[in-house]
């Protein structure tokens, strides 16, 4: 594991690329039964983002629960 993980964070429909400190890698790392996800192929988050606008046209906000019996993989991009 890469101690500097890139990540993406959305709010409010903007997004920013912020990188973990290595601090905060070790915080999460003490969490029991934590597991780092591999990040989405490009492909695979476009065709959730792609969900995620239909849901939104759909409902009015992105507010997918989890879980979300239509589509459960939509609920799970939208929470991580």
């Amino acid at each position: 594991y890469n101690a500097s993980m890139d990540t993406t964070r959305c709010h409010d429909d903007k997004c920013k690329h912020v990188q973990l400190s290595e601090e905060h890698v070790r915080l999460l790392e003490q969490i029991p039964n934590f597991i780092w996800q591999k990040p989405l192929k490009g492909s695979e988050w476009n065709t959730h983002f792609q969900q995620l606008i239909e849901y939104k046209e759909t409902f009015g906000d992105c507010n997918v629960p989890v879980p979300y019996m239509i589509k459960p993989e939509l609920g799970e991009f939208v929470r991580t």
